[in-house]
């Protein structure tokens, strides 16, 4: 079954992956997305009383809907999105910097998806 495609592709099949498209994934958008969808999702949460849960799965929801590349990536994305609000949750309870925490484990994982592409459309 092939995937919708909702979005241009992430890279070409010349493997153009310019330094705009580098910068994007692995400062701007950790950076960005970790301040909109775990911090301010947490913000709400400590200024409203409801289930841990429910806001860690509200914010999953919006980060996979907003990465709407395909609806594979928009599944992946909302399982990293619980994963990276969870941990936001974890970090900030402990006052351990959960803003950092986050965006570094969010470039990790950015980081890791682009060598990802970058060497499978090497080797294709």
């Amino acid at each position: 079954m092939s995937d919708i495609q909702f979005r241009e592709n992430l890279v070409d099949e010349n493997l153009e992956i310019s330094v705009d498209l580098l910068i994007d994934t692995l400062v701007i958008a950790p950076l960005l997305e970790t301040l909109v969808f775990q911090t301010l999702f947490y913000l709400f949460f400590k200024h409203v009383n409801i289930n841990r849960w429910i806001i860690i799965t509200l914010s999953a929801v919006a980060f996979g809907c907003y990465h709407n590349y395909s609806v594979f990536l928009m599944i992946n994305t909302f399982l990293i999105g619980l994963i990276f609000m969870y941990m936001y949750l974890k970090r900030a309870e402990i006052n351990n910097s959960p803003y950092i925490s986050t965006v570094s484990a969010h470039f990790t994982s950015n980081f890791f998806v682009t060598l990802h592409i970058f060497v499978t459309r090497f080797f294709a």
